[in-house]
């Protein structure tokens, strides 16, 4: 499809004319500021977006880590009720304490 040219305006009244396209310039440049804007702030989006799933990633990656850890920890229990034949109640109490006085 081919595009029309645009026609010459047939205008006695070349003030007007010439204030209208003053008129088009200012709005021109506005919607060219807008779209700098705006393309800022579509790639700051994007990027807050990848960072976003990274962020999920690494949370679900913790997350494992962290699942994992409890399991060795109540192992760990486990293993010292059945070596010692110490309670484990007592054995997480002493331990619970251990790392509250650690952290003061």
């Amino acid at each position: 499809m081919e595009q029309e040219e645009i026609q010459p305006l047939e205008t006695g009244n070349m003030a007007l004319v010439i204030a209208q396209n003053k008129e088009l310039v200012k709005y021109t440049n506005k919607l060219k500021v807008r779209l700098a804007k705006s393309y800022t702030v579509i790639q700051r989006v994007e990027n807050l977006q990848k960072e976003n799933t990274n962020l999920k990633i690494t949370n679900e990656k913790l997350e494992q880590e962290n699942h994992t850890i409890k399991n060795y920890i109540q192992k760990t229990f486990e293993v010292v009720n059945h070596l010692f034949s110490f309670p484990i109640d007592s054995f997480k109490r002493i331990v619970d304490n251990l790392i509250k006085n650690l952290e003061k």
